[in-house]
């Protein structure tokens, strides 16, 4: 719910603004919220396990980057649906980072998501869409971030993820500022807010279910986040979805749902990988 709350106050943002502020905005709430988190939770800033907090917050932001760019250019819940096939490249990348097998079995929902994917990308069935193959970009540097999350599990508490990335993210968005015209109305400030609320809501609260569960099982449910903002597309923003795009969702969540249990259920040879 949160990250779907999200989704729409972005695609309301770039109505007006920039995906580059819509960015910072992010970022810069973000960064309060966190630091709030951290000081009443008396947790410590420094993240212990540096190689992988650089890899979450480089992976995490540009991530956010693209799907921010892919909201504002096609439907939300298509721009949503293409972004949380993350659990595609969850349990493709779940061998080199936590050393999880991969079933046989699992390639036949690959193949399903896959084609998913397809739909999504190219809902006349003629061409691809070069805007939502952001989203599928951005899925894939999701999958990094969130393993990386799960790595950190046993050296790193969640506010002091979430507080590191949030930092990086602020600081890595000062530049894209260079070229905006305007500064934010008020309206548009309040907006920005409600981008940050809810984000640091979503991650604080992702973080802590990757570290304390599998991450396939934990990816599984990230597909709430599709419906709601299918929610949103259709009775906030309006937005038209052709039948394939329905039927592209369908095969996405399907097949992610099915790759997430089958990657829950796969025995882990150790921790995490080189």
């Amino acid at each position: 719910m949160a990250f779907a709350s999200m989704g729409a106050l972005v695609k309301l943002g770039s109505t007006t603004l920039s995906v580059p502020v819509v960015v910072f905005g992010r970022s810069l709430f973000v960064a309060v919220g966190s630091t709030i988190l951290l000081f009443f939770g008396h947790t410590r800033a420094k993240a212990t396990n540096r190689k992988l907090m650089w890899l979450r917050s480089a992976s995490g932001f540009s991530a956010m980057c693209l799907y921010f760019y892919s909201i504002s250019h096609v439907p939300l819940a298509n721009a949503v649906t293409l972004q949380y096939s993350s659990p595609i490249f969850v349990a493709w990348f779940a061998g080199p980072f936590l050393n999880e097998h991969t079933p046989r079995s699992a390639w036949v929902w690959f193949v399903i998501a896959f084609c998913g994917v397809l739909f999504l990308l190219a809902p006349d069935l003629q061409r691809f869409d070069l805007h939502a193959i952001a989203a599928v970009g951005s899925a894939a540097l999701s999958a990094i971030a969130y393993l990386s999350v799960r790595g950190m599990r046993e050296s790193d508490h969640p506010d002091t993820i979430v507080y590191n990335f949030a930092v990086f993210s602020l600081v890595a968005s000062i530049p894209g500022l260079a070229w905006i015209e305007r500064l934010p109305t008020f309206s548009e400030w309040l907006i920005l807010f409600g981008v940050g609320a809810f984000a640091t809501m979503g991650q604080a609260l992702m973080t802590r279910a990757y570290r304390y569960s599998d991450a396939s099982y934990v990816s599984a449910f990230s597909y709430v986040t599709v419906l709601f903002s299918a929610g949103y597309s259709l009775w906030v923003f309006e937005e038209q979805l052709p039948a394939t795009a329905a039927l592209g969702t369908a095969f996405i969540v399907v097949g992610g749902t099915a790759l997430s249990w089958i990657g829950r259920s796969s025995k882990k040879v150790s921790g995490i990988g080189n």
